[in-house]
């Protein structure tokens, strides 16, 4: 049987971090964002969205540092000592988990061949009892996103510190245009370019002296 390898490695500080026992079963929903609409005389019609965040849950216990080694033969008890030396203690484990969430770090969550997101610590709850040494856990992750990198990287809009979007600064400009009755440079840099100010561009790429000549008809090269 096969041990599945789960790593959490903090890309803030370079901490990794590696579960002594790992979780019977490992929860990685992924939903997609959808809204259902009632039409008259129709009947329910469902749109379906851009898919929501991604999460990993993941639930068992952190056994107390060794201490059930004891019960086990001396050659168990030794390869299992070895085995856990490369973990951290429970104390240190559930500390280092608290100021990762605390602290709102970037975790990488690696789940073997499976799974390997950017992720941040949505929840991370310890559970003492009295007559047990072991501490449960429920450990909870949300995929991070950066909506202003995400939509800076594709060049369609930017938000706004209002949460609304703005169209994007870039815009497609045409090599050339033919000017109509009331075009002058001043109105065709403004068009085109996002500002009036660059008509003294469109004047020396044009070879034209004049910035009040006519423009009707001729071919106005945008390309400077």
């Amino acid at each position: 049987m096969k041990r599945l390898q789960i790593q959490f490695y903090n890309e803030s500080t370079g901490e990794s971090l590696s579960l002594p026992i790992n979780p019977a079963d490992i929860s990685l929903p992924t939903e997609m964002n959808s809204q259902t609409y009632n039409i008259i005389d129709y009947g329910e019609v469902n749109r379906m969205g851009s898919r929501r965040v991604k999460r990993a849950v993941f639930q068992n216990l952190f056994p107390q540092d060794n201490s059930f080694l004891n019960l086990l033969p001396a050659t168990f008890s030794n390869i299992l000592d070895n085995i856990f030396s490369i973990f951290f203690s429970q104390k240190e484990t559930i500390d280092k988990l608290e100021n990762w969430e605390k602290n709102k770090n970037k975790i990488r969550v690696i789940v073997s061949d499976y799974y390997n997101e950017l992720m941040q610590i949505s929840r991370f709850e310890p559970v003492v009892a009295e007559s047990n040494s072991a501490v449960h856990y429920t450990l909870e992750f949300i995929e991070y996103r950066d909506p202003a990198n995400d939509f800076l990287l594709s060049g369609s809009s930017n938000i706004l510190s209002n949460g609304l979007f703005a169209r994007a600064a870039i815009r497609a400009i045409p090599d050339t245009v033919y000017a109509k009755a009331a075009d002058d440079l001043y109105s065709l840099s403004k068009r085109y370019t996002g500002s009036g100010s660059n008509w003294p561009k469109l004047a020396s790429t044009n070879h034209i002296v004049e910035s009040t000549a006519s423009l009707l008809g001729k071919e106005i090269s945008l390309k400077w």
